[in-house]
C-alpha cells in the first residue's frame, strides 16, 4: 500500500498505481487517473458510493436455465445508431458498414437526425429520424427491425468503431460454445495511438467490468455487445438516458436481474475512434473531460433507478490491457442441464 491511500480517491490511485508497477508509463497513467477522476467528481450530484456488505454476489442469484439456441448458421443482425455530424463521422460510418457487410451479415443503421449522411450500400437497411431521439430509443428501433429480420442473434456497435474481419463469427460461436449465455461483450481496442487512446486500453474504459475471478460481467459496452433473441424480446434500453453514456449498463442491469448472463468473449474485437489528434493536447485532454463529465452525469440518472448499483459494482474489476477475466464461467454446463 502505498502513501496516495491518503489523497482524496487514494484507494483507486493506490490501486493503479500498484497495476501499473513495472509498466512503461506508470506516472503518466496516474496523473490521467487523476485527470478522469476531477472531471467526474466535479460532475456528480451528490450520490455517494454507499457500502452494503450483505448485498448478494451476482453469482448467487438464481440464473435463467435457458438455452440460447443459436448454432453455427443462426441468422445475425447488426444494429448501429448513428448521429453524422461531419464527413470524419459519416466515413467513418460507411466503413462500418462495409466492414460488417463483408461478414454476411444483416446491418440495420439507425440515423438518428443526422445533419449529414454519407451514401451506404443499398442492402443496409436505414431507418430515418428527422429528429435526434437519443441512442437508447435508436438502437430500440433497431431491435425491433432485427426481431422483424428474424435475428437469432442481434449484435450493436456504434458509428465510431469499426469491428474485426471475424466480429460477427466469433460474436455467434461464442454463443454457440456457451449455450446458456445469452448476452456477450467483447474487447474495445483504440483505433488510435495517442496516449490518451493509450490510457482507455489500460483503463479497459469501453470493455465493461466482469465480476471477479470469473468472466462474467456486470455489464458490457453497447459498441461492442450481442444478445440472443429471447433477451431483445424481455429487455428494452431505457430512452430516458439522453446521451450515450450509462444506458448499456442499465440494459445489462436489467439484463442480469431477469436472470440472463452476459460473458467477456476477448476475441470479440472492435476498434473504437475517440478521436484524439496527434499533438493536439489540449484539445485531447478537454475531449477527454467531457467524455467521463457525460459518464458521471448519465450516472445520477443510474442510480437514481438502481441504488444497489455500486456494491454490485463493487464486487468486480476493469477488463483493461493486463486484466483479462477469469476462465471460470458461470455456466457449469453440467449442472445446469441436470437442473433442465
Amino acid at each position: 500500500m502505498s502513501s496516495l491511500v491518503h489523497l482524496p480517491s487514494g484507494d483507486t490511485l493506490d490501486y493503479w498505481w500498484e497495476e501499473m508497477r513495472g509498466r512503461a508509463g506508470r506516472k503518466r497513467f496516474l496523473l490521467t487517473k487523476v485527470l478522469e477522476l476531477i472531471a467526474y467528481k466535479a460532475s456528480k450530484t451528490g450520490q455517494v458510493k454507499a457500502r452494503h456488505p450483505k448485498t448478494r454476489s451476482i453469482l448467487e442469484l438464481q440464473p435463467k436455465v435457458l438455452r440460447n439456441g443459436l448454432t453455427s448458421q443462426s441468422r445475425a443482425v447488426v444494429v448501429i445508431p448513428a448521429k453524422c455530424s461531419t464527413e470524419f463521422q459519416a466515413d467513418l460510418l460507411r466503413r462500418a458498414a462495409g466492414k460488417i457487410l463483408d461478414q454476411a451479415a444483416t446491418v440495420i443503421v439507425v440515423n438518428d437526425g443526422s445533419p449529414l449522411w454519407p451514401q451506404l450500400p443499398s442492402v443496409v437497411q436505414v431507418l430515418n429520424n428527422p429528429t435526434s431521439k437519443g441512442p437508447a430509443a435508436a438502437r430500440n428501433q433497431g431491435l425491433d427491425a432485427a426481431l422483424d429480420c428474424k435475428a437469432d442473434v442481434i449484435l450493436f456497435t456504434d458509428s465510431d468503431c469499426i469491428p474485426e474481419s471475424n466480429w460477427v463469427s466469433e460474436a455467434v460461436s461464442g454463443f454457440v460454445e456457451n449455450p446458456y449465455v445469452h448476452g456477450l461483450s467483447g474487447r474495445t481496442d483504440s483505433s488510435n495511438s495517442t496516449w490518451f487512446d493509450k490510457y482507455h486500453e489500460i483503463n479497459g474504459t469501453l470493455n465493461g467490468r466482469c465480476f471477479k475471478r470469473t468472466s462474467i460481467l456486470l455489464y458490457g459496452p453497447t459498441c461492442n455487445f450481442a444478445i440472443s433473441r429471447p433477451v431483445a424480446e424481455n429487455v428494452r434500453f431505457d430512452e430516458s438516458f439522453p446521451d450515450a453514456a450509462c444506458e448499456d449498463i442499465d440494459f445489462c442491469f436489467r439484463l442480469m436481474q431477469q436472470g440472463f448472463r452476459t460473458i467477456h468473449r476477448r476475441s470479440m474485437v472492435v476498434r473504437h475512434d475517440y478521436q484524439y489528434e496527434h499533438g493536439r493536447f489540449v484539445t485531447n485532454a478537454t475531449r477527454f473531460v467531457r467524455q467521463f463529465r457525460k459518464y458521471a452525469k448519465a450516472e445520477a440518472v443510474l442510480l437514481a433507478k438502481f441504488p444497489d448499483y455500486y456494491p454490485y459494482f463493487g464486487q468486480t474489476e476493469e477488463i483493461g490491457r493486463f486484466k483479462i477475466p477469469g476462465n471460470n464461467h458461470w455456466e457449469n454446463q453440467t449442472a445446469l442441464r441436470s437442473a433442465l
